[in-house]
């Protein structure tokens, strides 16, 4: 990913030493310029102008599309072959003209990176596309510029680890899914960094070892699940010591024997 965004910062115009923290100094749109032989578009419906086309003399097919807010602020802009989008398109708020999302288009398709910012050009989203279809790493950025969540996806699909952290990029989830579900363990911890829950899935549902953490990380539950139920022989602890053992079937408890110090 860090090798295909760095050319795409640089064709986007977004300055690479700016960032810091993830956070860079916001893009704002340009100002409208008066285009060579522009293709008005809009006027005709809402008697304002909404789109110029500036037809590419060197690339026949090609033209660069500015499209207008109604007060005549650049609300996006990019390039059209052959009525499609293709290349490096931008869009931009309409209350301030900062820049708060930069797409790379094929053919008319999404092929490349997807990046969505801030209204203080932090990025909040990075992700990227084959096809019009997620593939790859995809982040997810909370308000103070760091990792929030880091997931993989695979034609469309989340596959394999997925990580969400707290604001002090603490983790907070480290799960695993298949096919969109979660299936293998998931692990989730505190805001303290203790261990919380560890349950096991098979696609999607509870199923296998569990693990149940009191507030200070210490074991205080661990059994297993069949078909989301808890069943068979759970262990409960205070204190780290075994105080007693449940007996579950299909998730009801049919059996409870303390156990002797």
């Amino acid at each position: 990913m860090k090798k295909l965004l760095l050319p795409f910062l640089l064709a986007t115009g977004l300055s690479v030493s700016a960032q810091k923290d993830n956070q860079m100094a916001p893009v704002k749109a340009p100002q409208p310029v008066k285009p060579v032989n522009p293709i008005l578009r809009g006027e005709q419906v809402s008697g304002k102008i909404d789109t110029v086309e500036t037809p590419d003399p060197l690339s026949p097919g090609r033209s660069q599309w500015t499209i207008l807010n109604p007060n005549g602020s650049v609300k996006a802009q990019g390039f059209m072959r052959d009525g499609k989008r293709d290349g490096v398109w931008r869009e931009y708020a309409s209350s301030n003209n900062v820049l708060v999302k930069v797409e790379e288009y094929r053919d008319g398709r999404k092929n490349g990176a997807v990046l969505a910012f801030s209204a203080v050009g932090q990025v909040n989203l990075n992700e990227t596309y084959l096809n019009d279809t997620l593939q790859g790493p995809r982040l997810t950025y909370s308000n103070n510029g760091r990792i929030k969540t880091m997931e993989h996806y695979v034609k469309g699909v989340l596959q394999g680890n997925r990580r969400s952290f707290y604001d002090d990029s603490k983790l907070q989830e480290d799960a695993n899914y298949k096919n969109g579900v979660r299936d293998g363990v998931s692990k989730w911890f505190s805001s303290a960094g203790k261990p919380s829950i560890e349950y096991t899935y098979v696609n999607g549902e509870l199923s296998g070892p569990a693990k149940l953490y009191d507030e200070n990380g210490d074991l205080k539950q661990e059994g297993s699940f069949i078909a989301g139920d808890e069943d068979g022989e759970w262990k409960v602890y205070e204190n780290k010591v075994l105080v007693k053992k449940l007996y579950y079937k299909k998730g009801e408890i049919t059996r409870e024997v303390p156990v002797k110090k």
